[in-house]
C-alpha cells in the first residue's frame, strides 16, 4: 500500500476520533476529567493488549523514562481538549490541531536552535491566521473576542506537541510497538494524577457505565491506534513532508462529517451549519491547509 494511501486513511480515522470524542463528552460522559480517566485506561489496556501479542517492550531505562513522560504529558492534554470539543464545533476545533507542527518547529528553534526557513515563516503565518480566523467571535460587549475553545486546545497542543517529538525519537530507534505499551503506561499515571486532582469517584462512575458507552470507548481507543500504526508507517515509506501535508485534510474531513451528521444525524452530532459560519470554516481550512503545504516545500 503506497505511502498517501497510509496517509489518507490515517486522517480520516484522527478525524472520526475527534466527533466520537465529542460524542462521549456530549451525550454519555459530561465530565471532561472523567472522561480524560476513561481514556487513559483505555490506553493501558490497549496497551496491555499489544504487549500480549507482541511481548514484553524491551527498551532501555532512558527511552522508556521519555514515553513515560510523554504519555503522562498527551493524558493531561486530553481534559483541555474535552473542553474545547465540548463548547464549541469539532470543525470548528479540529483546524486549530494543525497549530501543533508550529509549536513542535518552534520549541526546535528555541531549544535545539534549528534554523527556520523562509517558507516554514511563511506557513507559520498562514496557519496561525487561518486559526486565529476561527478563534474570533462577535461579542455584545467588544468588537470581537477570542472563543475560549481557542485558550483550551492552544493548553492541550502545548502539552501534546512535545509528545509528537518525543515519540518519534524513540520510536524509529526503537520498536513502534514497544514505544506504544510504554506511551499507554503513562497515560495511565496520567489518569491515576486526574483522579487524585479532581477527586472524582471513579469506581463508582465506572460502574454506572453502560456497555454501549465502554464500546464506544473501545472503537475510539482501537481507531486511535490504527490512525498512528498507519500514519507512522506512511512516514517510514514516504516522505515524512508529503505525509503531513496529506494529515492537513483532517480539517476538510470535520467539516464534511459534521455537515452530514447535522443533516442527517442531528441526534447524534449538531453543528452549526449555516452558510456564513460553513463557509468561514471553508476558507479558514483552505488557509490552514496552504499553511502546511508551504511550510513542507
Amino acid at each position: 500500500m503506497s505511502w498517501f494511501v497510509l496517509a489518507l486513511i490515517a486522517a480520516f480515522l484522527f478525524g472520526a476520533t475527534n466527533f466520537i470524542d465529542r460524542f462521549l463528552v456530549e451525550k454519555r460522559i459530561p465530565d471532561p476529567f472523567f472522561v480524560s480517566i476513561i481514556g487513559g485506561i483505555a490506553a493501558v489496556v490497549g496497551g496491555f493488549v499489544v504487549m500480549l501479542i507482541n511481548g514484553i517492550p524491551a527498551i532501555g531505562w532512558v527511552g522508556a523514562t521519555t514515553l513515560l513522560i510523554g504519555g503522562l504529558a498527551a493524558e493531561l492534554a486530553l481534559v483541555p481538549w474535552y473542553k474545547a470539543i465540548k463548547q464549541d464545533d469539532t470543525s470548528r476545533v479540529v483546524p486549530y490541531l494543525q497549530l501543533i507542527p508550529v509549536v513542535v518547529l518552534g520549541l526546535s528553534y528555541v531549544l535545539l536552535d534549528e534554523q527556520l526557513t523562509r517558507n516554514q515563516l511563511i506557513g507559520f503565518a498562514l496557519i496561525i491566521a487561518g486559526g486565529v480566523s476561527l478563534a474570533i467571535e462577535r461579542s455584545p460587549k467588544e468588537l470581537f473576542r477570542i472563543r475560549k475553545s481557542f485558550w483550551y486546545i492552544l493548553i492541550s497542543i502545548m502539552l501534546w506537541a512535545p509528545v509528537v517529538v518525543l515519540f518519534k525519537m524513540v520510536a524509529i530507534e526503537q520498536d513502534f510497538w514497544d514505544a506504544i505499551v510504554w506511551e499507554a503506561i503513562g497515560m495511565g499515571m496520567g489518569a491515576i494524577m486526574l483522579w487524585l486532582y479532581a477527586k472524582t469517584k471513579v469506581v463508582e462512575e465506572l460502574r454506572a457505565m453502560t456497555v454501549g458507552t465502554w464500546g464506544v470507548v473501545g472503537v475510539n481507543e482501537a481507531a486511535y491506534i490504527a490512525a498512528r500504526v498507519l500514519q507512522f508507517s506512511a512516514v517510514m515509506v514516504g516522505p515524512a513532508a508529503l505525509v503531513s501535508v496529506v494529515g492537513g485534510i483532517q480539517p476538510l474531513f470535520a467539516l464534511i462529517v459534521g455537515l452530514l451528521f447535522s443533516k442527517w444525524f442531528p441526534q447524534i452530532i449538531k453543528e452549526d451549519i449555516k452558510k456564513e459560519t460553513v463557509l468561514l470554516k471553508l476558507v479558514a481550512i483552505v488557509i490552514v491547509f496552504a499553511g502546511i503545504v508551504t511550510m513542507n516545500m
